[in-house]
C-alpha cells in the first residue's frame, strides 16, 4: 500500500513540477501565433508613422531623427540592418516577408518589424510595468501623431486622422468636446484628467484595456483609440493553461492506474473461473505489479483449495469403490451360509446381517452418486419435455414405492404446455426422488409437490406435514453426511447425502435450494433455477 501511494504521489509531483518549470514555454508555444498577430496589429500603424518620419533622409539625418524620436518614446527605438540582427535564419526570413518577430528575455520584449527602407528593420525594446504599460506604449505614437497634425490646420484634422486610422489595426477617432461630455463611459473625474492633458484608459480588467482617450495639445479635439479587441484565446489563457495541467494529470494517473486495473481484472477473471470449478486457474504475476502480494496470495490459496478438493474427491471415490469389494465378499459368504442347516437363532442373525449389508450397499451407492455429482466437468443438459407430465410420473412412482397411506398432492402452475427445455430430466429426477424420500420419511398424512414458473424462474417445492426442521439446522443440512438426527440409527434412515445431491443438482442448473416452514406444518424444500 505504501509503495502504491508513493508511486502515485511521485507521478503527480513530477507532472506538476515539470509543468511549472515549463509553463512559460508551454504558454508561449500555444499562444505564440495569437500574440504575434496581436502585436503586429498594434505595431503596424506605429511602424508606418516611423517610416514616414525618416522618409527621404540620409544616414546622418536618420540618426539625428532617431535621437529626436527617442526623446518622445518611453522605450528604445532603433533602426538596424537586417543582416546584423542576432536572430535565427527563420526569423530573418519572416522579417523579409513582412512578419513581426517578437522575442522575450525576462520581462523585456524585443520586437523586430521590417522598415520601408530596404534592408532595415525597426527594433523596439519594451520593458513595461503592469501599471502603465499601455500609456508607455502609446506615448511615442501619440507624439508622432500630434506632430503630424500640427503641420496642418485644425479644420483638416478629421480627414488626417481618418487616413491614419486606415494605417493602424486599432480604431482611431477624432472627437470634439461635446462628444466627450456626452460619453456615458467617462465619469467626471476622468473628464477632468483629460482636460488636464492626461491619458484615460477604460477597461473591465486591469490588464485588458478597451478604450484610450487623449486630448490633443493646444486644441479642443480628443483622440479615441479603441475598442481594443483581446482575442478570446488570450483572454482565457489561464483557463487554457489550467486545463492543460488537468489533462496531463489525468493522463499520468490513467497511465498509473492502467496496470493496476489490468491486474485487478485478471484477479476478477481468475476468481470467476475458480468459482466455476476451473481449479487450475492461476494468475501470472509480474515483479513490477503494484498488487503483487495480493496476486501471490490468491495463487497460494487456489493451490491449497485445489489440493484439498482433489484429495476429498480421491478419497470419496477410493472409499466407495474399495468398500464394494469386501461387501460383495460378505454377501457371497452369507449366501453360502444360507445353504447350510441353521437353527432359528442363526437364521435370525443371518437376516440381520443381510439387512446390514443391504444398508451398507445402499450407502455406497449414494456415496458414488454424490462423488459423480461433485465432479466439476458434469454440466446440466436441458432436454425438451412436458414439465407437468414429468412431475406426474415421478409422483406416481414415489406413491407406489413408498408408504401408500400418505396422500401425495400435485400442483402445477403456469408451466409450458408444449415440450420445452426446462431442465436436465435425469438430474432433476434424482433431486426430486431424494426430496420425496425425505418427505415420506417424516410426513404424517400429507405431502404436497408443486411445480411452477414465476417470472424468469422455475420453482419445484416439496412440502410435508411432519415435524419440520429447526432454523438452526437448515443451513448445514445440505452438507454431506449431515442430518438433523445425529444418532444415525437404522430406523431414522438416510446417510446425509440425499440433500447434498439436491444442492449439487440445483447448482448445476445455476439455481439454489432452500428450506422454509410449510403451511402444512412441516418442512418445505424449494429448488429454484432460471
Amino acid at each position: 500500500m505504501i509503495r502504491l501511494f508513493l508511486s502515485l504521489f511521485a507521478i503527480i509531483a513530477i507532472v506538476i513540477i515539470s509543468y511549472l518549470m515549463g509553463a512559460n514555454q508551454v504558454a508561449h508555444f500555444l499562444l505564440r501565433d495569437t500574440l504575434t498577430d496581436l502585436r503586429q496589429q498594434q505595431i503596424g500603424g506605429i511602424i508606418v508613422q516611423l517610416d514616414e518620419t525618416i522618409d527621404g533622409l540620409n544616414s546622418a539625418q536618420r540618426q539625428q531623427r532617431l535621437h529626436t524620436l527617442q526623446n518622445s518614446f518611453r522605450y528604445d527605438v532603433d533602426l538596424l540592418r537586417i543582416d546584423t540582427l542576432a536572430v535565427s535564419a527563420r526569423d530573418k526570413k519572416s522579417l523579409r516577408q513582412g512578419r513581426l518577430v517578437s522575442q522575450s528575455r525576462g520581462r523585456v520584449e524585443y520586437i523586430y518589424y521590417r522598415s520601408a527602407l530596404a534592408g532595415y528593420v525597426w527594433h523596439l525594446q519594451l520593458d513595461p510595468t503592469l501599471e502603465d504599460q499601455y500609456q508607455d506604449f502609446l506615448a511615442g505614437p501619440l507624439a508622432l501623431l500630434e506632430q503630424k497634425l500640427s503641420l496642418s490646420p485644425q479644420s483638416e484634422w478629421p480627414r488626417a486622422v481618418q487616413r491614419i486610422d486606415q494605417q493602424f489595426g486599432i480604431p482611431i477617432n477624432l472627437l470634439e468636446q461635446q462628444a466627450i461630455d456626452d460619453n456615458p463611459r467617462l465619469n467626471q473625474r476622468q473628464r477632468a484628467l483629460l482636460t488636464a492633458g492626461k491619458m484615460v484608459m477604460l477597461s473591465q480588467h486591469p490588464t485588458e484595456a478597451e478604450y484610450f482617450y487623449y486630448r490633443l495639445k493646444n486644441s479642443d479635439y480628443y483622440l479615441e483609440i479603441g475598442k481594443l479587441e483581446i482575442p478570446s484565446m488570450l483572454r482565457h489563457a489561464n483557463l487554457i493553461i489550467l486545463s492543460l495541467l488537468a489533462i496531463l494529470l489525468g493522463l499520468a494517473i490513467w497511465l498509473w492506474l492502467r496496470p493496476v486495473w489490468q491486474d485487478l481484472r485478471q484477479l476478477q477473471l481468475a476468481a470467476d473461473g475458480f468459482g466455476q470449478g476451473q481449479l487450475t486457474t492461476r494468475i501470472p504475476v509480474s515483479r513490477f505489479s503494484f498488487i503483487k502480494t495480493i496476486l501471490l496470495a490468491f495463487n497460494k490459496m487456489a493451490g491449497r483449495i485445489e489440493q484439498l478438493i482433489t484429495s476429498h474427491k480421491t478419497l470419496t471415490n477410493a472409499v466407495s469403490h474399495e468398500l464394494r469389494t469386501p461387501v460383495s465378499r460378505l454377501r457371497f459368504s452369507l449366501a453360502m451360509l444360507e445353504k447350510t442347516p441353521q437353527s432359528n437363532t442363526q437364521r435370525r442373525h443371518l437376516d440381520e446381517m443381510n439387512a446390514d449389508i443391504d444398508e451398507l450397499d445402499e450407502m455406497l451407492a449414494s456415496l458414488l452418486n454424490y462423488a459423480r455429482m461433485d465432479r466439476q466437468d458434469i454440466i446440466a443438459e436441458k432436454t425438451p419435455l412436458l414439465p407437468e407430465t414429468w412431475l406426474q410420473q415421478q409422483v406416481a412412482h414415489a406413491q407406489t414405492d413408498k408408504n401408500p397411506t400418505v396422500k401425495l398432492e400435485v400442483i402445477c402452475h403456469n408451466l409450458p404446455t408444449t415440450e420445452t427445455a426446462v431442465m436436465d430430466a435425469k438430474l432433476m429426477t434424482r433431486a426430486l426422488q431424494n426430496l420425496l424420500q425425505n418427505a415420506q420419511r417424516y410426513a404424517k398424512q400429507h405431502i404436497r409437490v408443486s411445480f411452477s414458473k414465476t417470472g424468469k424462474h422455475y420453482e419445484l417445492r416439496v412440502e410435508d406435514d411432519g415435524c419440520g426442521i429447526p432454523e438452526t439446522h437448515r443451513e448445514r443440512l445440505f452438507d454431506p453426511f449431515t442430518r438433523v438426527d445425529e444418532s444415525r440409527g437404522r430406523d431414522s434412515g438416510g446417510y446425509g447425502l440425499g440433500l447434498a445431491i439436491v444442492k449439487q443438482v440445483a447448482h448445476m442448473h445455476r439455481g439454489s435450494v432452500s428450506i422454509n416452514t410449510s403451511p402444512l406444518g412441516g418442512a418445505c424444500f424449494i429448488i429454484r433455477w432460471p
